[in-house]
């Protein structure tokens, strides 16, 4: 159906209509565009290396000359890639999170929410059984922080009974 056919067998509103959304869709790409530009910008204005910023709907992709990050709502379980000596941490919902990959290692930092209130002593505990050396900090019953190290991995989570962040890091040999 050509432009001329569809506008004469459909209602002036219903094309106005479509329009409209064609138009919206120009211009949240041009918006996009315009983010991604002002934000590369910045960073090469202010640190004189080059970005490049991707902005998406699910996520959002840097990447400088020091390496990637990827943010996605979409991480909803547990990465397959981050290292088997790392306890899965099982507390709460996975909500989303980031992966980078940089010239010294990679990291993850995921996002949860509903965290229980034991969770930072409970996954103290998966850590140590895993041979992580770790420190805990409880902050009035409500959350806290655990860190555990074990030879390049690195792991730290922060929360409480909201929800909390887990990271991990592993350095390149």
């Amino acid at each position: 159906m050509n432009l001329t056919t569809f506008v004469n067998h459909y209602p002036k509103k219903l094309f106005l209509l479509f329009l409209a959304v064609i138009s919206l869709t120009a211009c949240k790409n041009n918006a996009e565009k315009n983010a991604e530009d002002l934000i590369e910008n910045a960073y090469e204005k202010e640190t004189g290396q080059k970005m490049d910023v991707n902005l998406g709907e699910q996520s959002t992709t840097i990447k400088t000359d020091m390496g990637t990050t990827q943010y996605s709502s979409e991480i909803k379980s547990w990465p397959k890639d981050i290292p088997s000596d790392v306890p899965e941490f099982a507390f709460g919902k996975l909500n989303g999170g980031l992966t980078t990959d940089q010239n010294d290692g990679h990291g993850w930092t995921l996002n949860y929410i509903n965290v229980p209130k034991e969770a930072v002593r409970e996954y103290e505990e998966s850590l140590k059984s895993n041979g992580f050396q770790t420190n805990v900090v409880i902050i009035n019953d409500q959350g806290g922080s655990v860190m555990g190290t074990k030879g390049k991995i690195s792991v730290t989570f922060m929360g409480g009974e909201e929800g909390g962040v887990l990271s991990v890091f592993v350095g390149k040999e």
